[in-house]
This record gives C-alpha cells, sequence and structure tokens, in this order.
C-alpha cells in the first residue's frame, strides 16, 4: 500500500508537471505566433521604407527642387505639405525633415516649454503681463489655425507640453495635425480654458477643478492665484474669467462625473469593472493598495486603464456649449 500511495503520489506529481509544461508550451507557441506576426508587420514596414528611400534617392539624383524650404520628397506626405505651409509668429516653424532618422526638424526654442515654466523647473519664472500675452499669443495662433484655408485645422493636443517658449519668452506652439475629424475646434477651445486656469493659478487644472467653479462663482478667484506672478490687476483677472466657461448653471450629467471624487472628469478611464473614473482619481486608489473596485468592491481582474476617448469628447463638447 504505501508503494502504491508513493507510486500515486508520483503521478499526480508527473501530471502536475505535464500541464506545467502544456501551459508553458502554449504561452510559448502564442509568443512565437505573435513575433512572427511582428516579423511580418516590420517587413513590410521595411520594404515600404525602402521604396520610399529608393524614391527619394532617385528624386535627389534628378535633382528634385524643395518644397517650402522642405526637400523634394514633401508631395508623398500631405501632412509634410500642410506643416510646411504653416507660418505665423506663435506656431514652431517647421524648416526640415531627417529622412534617414524619420525625423521633422524644427527651430530650436531656448526656454523650454509653459509646463517647465509653471512647475518651477526652470531658471525664471513668468510675472502675470507675460503670462496675458501668452494667452493673447495662443489665441492668435489657434484663430489662425482655425481658419486655414482650405481646410481648418484642429490642433487636438494643446497642452502646456506644446506651448514653448523662445529667448523672449514669447511663446509658439508645437504644431499637431488632427486629420481624423473626431475633434473640432471647440476640444482646442476647451484645452486653451484648461491653459488659462494653469497660467492663473500655476497648478493642472485637472487637480482644482471643483475649487476654480467654486472661487469663481463665489468672486474669489484671487485665493487660488500663483503668487510667482506678483499681483494679478482686477480688470485683468475680469477679462481672462470671461474666457472662460462655467457650466453650474446648468445640471452636470451623472456620468460625467467621476465616482471617486464626484467632478466633472478631465481624463475618464475605464477600468476593468466597467465603469469609468478620472484617471488620476483610480491611480492614487490604485497606489493605497486597492485591487478591487471602488465601486462594487470587487476584486478587479487587472489594473490597465484604458481611456475613454468618446466621453471626454462629450465632455468637452457639453462644456464648450456652457
Amino acid at each position: 500500500m504505501r508503494h502504491i500511495a508513493l507510486l500515486d503520489s508520483q503521478a499526480v506529481g508527473a501530471n502536475h508537471r505535464r500541464e506545467e509544461a502544456s501551459g508553458e508550451l502554449r504561452l510559448l507557441k502564442a509568443s512565437i505566433a505573435a513575433l512572427q506576426h511582428e516579423k511580418q508587420k516590420i517587413r513590410r514596414q521595411k520594404m515600404k521604407a525602402s521604396h520610399w528611400l529608393d524614391s527619394w534617392r532617385s528624386r535627389r539624383q534628378a535633382g528634385g527642387v524643395n518644397y517650402n524650404g522642405l526637400i523634394g520628397f514633401a508631395e508623398d506626405l500631405p501632412e509634410i505639405q500642410i506643416l510646411g505651409k504653416l507660418r505665423h509668429p506663435h506656431l514652431v516653424t517647421l524648416i526640415g525633415v531627417c529622412p534617414e532618422a524619420w525625423s521633422l526638424v524644427y527651430e530650436y526654442l531656448p526656454n523650454g516649454s509653459l509646463l517647465d515654466c509653471l512647475s518651477q523647473r526652470s531658471n525664471f519664472s513668468l510675472n502675470w503681463k507675460i503670462r496675458v500675452r501668452i494667452v493673447a499669443e495662443i489665441a492668435s495662433a489657434l484663430l489662425f489655425l482655425h481658419s486655414f484655408k482650405p481646410e481648418k485645422i484642429v490642433h487636438g493636443n494643446l497642452k502646456p507640453e506644446n506651448i514653448l517658449l523662445d529667448s523672449d519668452l514669447s511663446c509658439k506652439i508645437y504644431p499637431e495635425l488632427n486629420r481624423t475629424g473626431a475633434l473640432t475646434s471647440k476640444s482646442d477651445s476647451y484645452s486653451f480654458g484648461m491653459i488659462i486656469l494653469h497660467l492663473l493659478t500655476g497648478r493642472a487644472p485637472e487637480t482644482l477643478a471643483a475649487e476654480v467653479r467654486k472661487a469663481v462663482s463665489c468672486g474669489k478667484l484671487d485665493s487660488l492665484l500663483d503668487s510667482s506672478a506678483g499681483e494679478w490687476p482686477n480688470f485683468v483677472l475680469k477679462q481672462l474669467v470671461d474666457l472662460l466657461h462655467s457650466p453650474e448653471e446648468r445640471t452636470v450629467p451623472s456620468f460625467f462625473l467621476c465616482p471617486i471624487r464626484q467632478e466633472i472628469m478631465h481624463d475618464p478611464q475605464l477600468a476593468a469593472d466597467g465603469f469609468t473614473y478620472e484617471g488620476e482619481a483610480l491611480r492614487e486608489w490604485f497606489g493605497n493598495g486597492h485591487e478591487t473596485s471602488p465601486m462594487t468592491n470587487l476584486k478587479l481582474e487587472h489594473l490597465h486603464l484604458t481611456p475613454n476617448h468618446a466621453l471626454r469628447l462629450a465632455i468637452q463638447d457639453w462644456l464648450c456649449k456652457a
């Protein structure tokens, strides 16, 4: 009986190891399939790149002419054509391309980004006069993009990281083209409002949206102002606040509110429980050691987040109509 029990134990162990080996084999097969797919994708990209490079070399040998300061292959890249035509004092200028590195070459702006200045990562601060001028410069650049012919251009990713400063602390927007049609100029207007709040308070507006709305409605916005900008004149504050849209008079749709913070979401992220939360709030929830749903208290299958672009666009559209 002891021998039988020992054999049974060995058989169970062997079966367990066989199952583990089978699982590892399935993983290996899946990995091999994924690698083969990636290899085919890279091969297609390489063939496309080689064809493009051969085409560019042949044009270069034939003495291809420049297009708005860009080398002669620009006609194959319609977005490069558009960027090459954009000339505005407050847009970063595209001055060329580097086909060997698949890179665009823009003018150099020595004072970094607006985010660097507002987060005190630079050696200087922006006083209120410079900040007001930056607001006007951004507005000028957006008006140019939204009035561009034959088709208006939506930046689609306007944020302090994409606003660069030259040696005179004049701002220039790093151009990005949104050609999908999913975004409208209202998206840029909403982002512009967020930048104004950032310039006023020195803090990312996503983290104090409720505070700002309350302060504006109570006439106490000065309590949130960035002291490093100096003393803001009242008439300047009034003009900037008039540019912002305040949705307090309308009932906020419940699904626009983060279930954790009960505030309008600026970065809606879909979690594994099927609910959408403010990205920062949910990351704080996970950072505090939680692996359960804030709504159901059940353990989540995973902690990955998926941007809810549809809800984000709906919220931005609703805010812009306020």
